[in-house]
């Protein structure tokens, strides 16, 4: 595990933004990659085991629409543990409904990989399950797959 200040990133990896977002803000951050932890990582479980936190302390963060058709977009960030709630989140937004965007949605809008998305860095709007409120460190994606 790396800490701040930011580690290394190729200029062309969309980290990049989430590094650079983070150290304007002065936020402490640690860099998690995947291939520098103690075994093969196959689910956000792996992680969580052999970082010995708690699973629910890892998130996702998803790319909702509004009805499809619709151009405007959100980041809704919660617990890998926990399901969105599509019609809390449209009533959040004061949309008339909400949708998981696709992948091209995604490659369109944030240029981020599907199991790698970051809420960190972007000008749209993000929603964040008040649960991840509690505790101290939450894991979230750095805008690259497996960072």
């Amino acid at each position: 595990m790396l800490t701040h200040p930011a580690p290394f990133v190729a200029a062309n990896e969309p980290a990049l933004s989430v590094f650079t977002a983070l150290s304007a803000a002065g936020m402490p951050y640690a860099v998690v990659r995947h291939a520098d932890l103690a075994g093969p990582v196959r689910s956000p479980g792996d992680v969580a085991r052999m970082l010995s936190i708690a699973p629910e302390r890892i998130t996702k963060t998803l790319l909702v629409t509004e009805d499809p058709g619709r151009r405007r977009c959100a980041l809704v960030v919660l617990s890998v543990t926990a399901r969105a709630q599509l019609g809390a989140v449209a009533t959040s937004l004061d949309w008339t409904g909400a949708v998981l965007a696709s992948a091209r949605q995604l490659a369109e809008h944030l240029d981020q990989p599907v199991y790698g998305v970051s809420p960190i860095g972007s000008d749209l709007p993000v929603l964040v399950d008040p649960s991840l409120a509690t505790g101290r460190d939450v894991l979230v994606g750095s805008g690259t797959a497996g960072v």
